[in-house]
């Protein structure tokens, strides 16, 4: 991934397009089908992109060598 696409919001969700889909779809079938609770399913279908976020920064970041 470009690092410069990924530093802006309409990049990031450009270049997860697939994960919002399934979060959506997954969210949408939990909460319309098998009647689990809102609050709970929300916070779960949000985790995932924010953790995924934070690992591909993390990565996107360059580690300095080790000396050994």
């Amino acid at each position: 991934m470009d690092l410069e696409i990924m530093t802006s919001l309409p990049g990031f969700f450009t270049q997860q397009r697939l994960m919002w889909g399934a979060v959506l779809f997954v969210g949408s079938v939990l909460i319309f089908y098998a009647n689990a609770p809102i609050i709970p399913v929300i916070i779960g279908c949000l985790s995932v992109p924010i953790i995924t976020a934070f690992r591909s920064r993390l990565r996107s970041k360059k580690n300095p060598p080790s000396g050994g």
